[in-house]
């Protein structure tokens, strides 16, 4: 069976957003079911990247969970002001796994990215 394509969001200038100076913006404000939300510098090197793309993001396994997910990516400092992700994981690749209730997020940072720790997280 070949690789299931991800549908990735991504998510730019959310810290120039246009909420009311007392409550910052969030990604998740239309956003109804779970999320995996890809951390990734867009301006950093493409090889540590690729890595996740095709080994971790390139299994069936995931690609086939990700369908019942969000699959959205931002810079790192759009994820820190965000009041749902901000605080969670300093890394850089990291991966967020944002609960539909937006209350509970796992974090998967640099090295440990892999599709035992995604698919678990995934599933819990």
């Amino acid at each position: 069976m070949a690789a299931v394509k991800i549908q990735w969001k991504t998510i730019q200038n959310l810290s120039k957003g246009e909420a009311d100076e007392d409550e910052a913006p969030s990604i998740f404000a239309s956003v109804k079911k779970p999320c995996v939300v890809f951390v990734a510098d867009p301006t950093a090197s493409m090889a540590d990247f690729e890595k996740i793309d095709t080994v971790v993001f390139a299994n069936e396994k995931i690609g086939l969970a990700m369908k019942a997910f969000d699959a959205l990516r931002i810079a790192p400092e759009d994820a820190e002001s965000d009041p749902i992700l901000g605080g969670h994981g300093k890394g850089v690749p990291r991966l967020l796994v944002v609960d539909p209730s937006k209350e509970k997020v796992k974090v998967l940072e640099e090295k440990k990215i892999k599709v035992s720790g995604l698919y678990k997280l995934m599933k819990s």
